[in-house]
């Protein structure tokens, strides 16, 4: 009986780790990802595009022009750890939408920072974003 159970035990796995995906909502025309290369993309007015950050600690918006209109703003594990009862620390996703309402060049600074710390800025990083009249192509966002 004792050889059945420590056999059992041994036969017992971890549970596998799997990559989440960041919680982009449906109605986004496009994307980009501040920790991939390239941050340009082109989208039409009245179109809604997403930036995904990663981080152990927190990106929040710097700049912004004013021809972009936030719209929203989720958070969401990196992986099935992260969504186990108890689980602490860990990078998680934070999405930021917006929709592009003026046409021409637009901006986006983003800032990584331990919000915890009064100089704690990590790291900088720009989104270009070019507004047409014109819905855009497929593939428009670099560094999708």
């Amino acid at each position: 009986m004792a050889l059945g159970l420590l056999t059992l035990a041994a036969c017992e796995r971890e549970p596998e780790v799997r990559r989440l995906d960041p919680p982009v909502p449906a109605d986004v025309d496009a994307q980009v990802a501040l920790n991939e290369p390239g941050h340009n993309l082109t989208v039409a007015a009245g179109e809604r595009f997403a930036v995904v950050t990663e981080s152990n600690f927190s990106w929040r918006e710097a700049e912004r022009s004013a021809g972009l209109v936030p719209v929203t703003e989720t958070a969401g594990a990196t992986d099935t750890n992260q969504t186990e009862r108890g689980w602490t620390g860990g990078p998680y996703w934070r999405v930021f939408v917006y929709e592009a309402r003026d046409t021409g060049e637009q901006g986006l600074t983003f800032e990584e920072v331990r919000e915890w710390e009064p100089d704690g800025v990590l790291d900088t990083r720009r989104v270009a974003v070019m507004v047409t009249t014109e819905n855009a192509s497929p593939g428009r966002a670099e560094g999708r």
